[in-house]
């Protein structure tokens, strides 16, 4: 029991320590698999790496991505949301 809230604590550290860097929308953690639902492009460029962008079919027509030690932030973009950074690249 002493390692499972142990565990939960530094999990809930780990959490508060991202946050105080980017604004996170939701968090999945699957069996082998983290995903991290972070709210802007913005919160996505405090993370380091290189960005991805993966195309979608669905309301956001994009998934802007950076993996970091096999964990995934991402933020949906809607079409415009490329384009404009498409130009600035």
């Amino acid at each position: 029991m002493y390692k499972i809230l142990k565990g939960v604590q530094q999990l809930k550290g780990a959490i508060s320590i991202i946050e105080e860097v980017i604004n996170i929308i939701a968090i999945d953690i699957a069996y082998g698999s983290t995903r991290i639902h972070v709210q802007t492009l913005r919160d996505l460029e405090q993370i380091p790496g290189e960005l991805e962008l993966v195309e979608r079919s669905c309301q956001y027509p994009f998934e802007a991505r950076k993996t970091v030690e096999g964990v995934r932030f991402f933020c949906l973009l809607e079409a415009a949301e490329v384009e404009e950074l498409r130009k600035s690249a």
